[in-house]
């Protein structure tokens, strides 16, 4: 299942976000603030929202459940925002924003994007994290609510910044 599931995500978030979400930004403005904006869109659209949102609409499809979805997920992170994982996922957006440029394909983005994806299932299902004070350093099951992990992105990012930019991409 997280195997699949991480090829699924994978592609079909990378064709979204890298394909449609940064060419658009990308033929707007200069690459550093395509970069910016589509990883900060990224981050937005991954943010989780509370249950609480859902649990009370009993939702049949249709346009008016549609547009309750569609209000929630516009208004929804001001319920439940926390910095750390936000700025994993932003950090997250822009390596893959780095990776597509440099690479000039979406596939290379979307094999890094499944294999988080299947890590982070993985560690959800094989890995009891316990709630204690060694969370917030190394994150719990979702790896995104940790400060180790803003530290790796930023570094890769960082380095992937230089090489793309010595290359001239």
């Amino acid at each position: 299942g997280a195997l699949m599931g991480g090829l699924a995500l994978g592609f079909l978030e990378e064709t979204l976000f890298r394909g449609l979400v940064l060419r658009c930004f990308y033929t707007l403005f200069r690459p550093w603030p395509a970069i910016l904006l589509c990883s900060a869109f990224f981050a937005y659209t991954h943010f989780k929202h509370p249950g609480a949102l859902f649990s009370s609409a009993n939702l049949e499809p249709g346009f008016a459940s549609g547009w309750l979805v569609a209000f929630h997920t516009l208004f929804g992170i001001f319920q439940s925002f926390a910095w750390l994982p936000f700025l994993n996922l932003l950090m997250f957006g822009n390596l893959l924003c780095l990776v597509t440029l440099r690479t000039r394909s979406l596939m290379s983005a979307a094999g890094l994007h499944a294999g988080a994806v299947f890590v982070m299932l993985s560690n959800r299902k094989c890995f009891h994290i316990h709630p204690d004070e060694g969370r917030i350093f190394w994150g719990g099951g979702g790896i995104i609510d940790g400060i180790f992990p803003l530290i790796l992105l930023t570094l890769l990012t960082i380095w992937l910044a230089v090489t793309v930019r010595r290359q001239g991409a």
